[in-house]
C-alpha cells in the first residue's frame, strides 16, 4: 500500500513492537539491581517470556500484569548467596 501525504504538520501515534535486545537488558538489569525494577510492554514474545523464566529460576520474583495498554512486569531482585 503506497501513501502520499502533502507537507504540513502531522499529528497521531504509531505502536511498534518493544526492542528485544533492549527489553532482555532491562529485565536482566532489573534483577541484578538492589531494589529491583520494572518493565512495561505492549506485547510480550517468547524470546522475552524465556529471558523471565530464567530469572525465575535464578530466584527472582516477576509479577506480570496484564493491563488495558499493555503489560507491567515488575521484576524482584535475585538474592545473592552469601
Amino acid at each position: 500500500m503506497l501513501f502520499t501525504f502533502q507537507g504540513g504538520p502531522r499529528e497521531g501515534s504509531l505502536s511498534l513492537p518493544p526492542s528485544k535486545s533492549l527489553v532482555h537488558r532491562k529485565i536482566i538489569l532489573a534483577a541484578l539491581a538492589p531494589s529491583g525494577g520494572e518493565v512495561y510492554l505492549s506485547e510480550i514474545s517468547g524470546d522475552i517470556k524465556e529471558t523471565i523464566n530464567l530469572i525465575k529460576s535464578l530466584g527472582g520474583k516477576v509479577t506480570i500484569t496484564d493491563t488495558s495498554t499493555g503489560f507491567h512486569i515488575k521484576i524482584s531482585p535475585i538474592q545473592k548467596n552469601i
